[in-house]
């Protein structure tokens, strides 16, 4: 038998309860994430999806000078603004063309190609001067965690 001096708790406000704690922890595992993550876990994506596991030897500081380097190359800068979606845009020109060219659809198709491959490019001459500006010893050290990471690879 229920105690009638005990005041019964409303359901709804187990709940709110329950989601409000979800929340939290969802909150505080977001934060915690991003700053153990503190981008000294691996390379930046960017370097990380072009330079494999030579990205992954360079240390946080080579990594570091290496994306500051491609974001001041105004060359290889993504557009932003009305020009973030330039690739689409021109297609979409081309598409809303009569008589329709193919030569000029195929062309601009090649444009983010294009952009890509000059971000290479920037990026192996940006790698190739910092690997240059390394003292010998750090070159070695380089060397050698490029040699760890193929060997675990293999």
């Amino acid at each position: 038998m229920a105690d009638p001096t005990v005041p019964r708790q409303r359901p709804i406000w187990r709940i709110v309860l329950v989601l409000s704690l979800a929340l939290n922890l969802a909150v505080v595992g977001l934060v915690a994430g991003f700053a153990l993550r503190d981008g000294k876990n691996g390379p930046p994506r960017g370097v990380e999806l072009s330079l494999g596991p030579i990205g992954q030897a360079l240390t946080p500081d080579d990594r570091q000078a290496i994306m500051r380097s491609l974001r001041d190359n105004r060359e290889v800068r993504a557009p932003r603004g009305d020009g973030a979606r330039g690739g689409i845009e021109v297609v979409l020109v081309v598409l809303n063309t009569e008589p329709f060219d193919p030569d000029a659809f195929l062309e601009s198709l090649k444009q983010p190609d294009t952009r890509q491959a000059k971000l290479r490019e920037a990026l192996r001459e940006a790698l190739t001067l910092r690997v240059t500006e390394m003292s010998p010893a750090e070159r070695a050290a380089f060397r050698d965690r490029l040699q760890d990471i193929d060997g675990k690879r293999r």
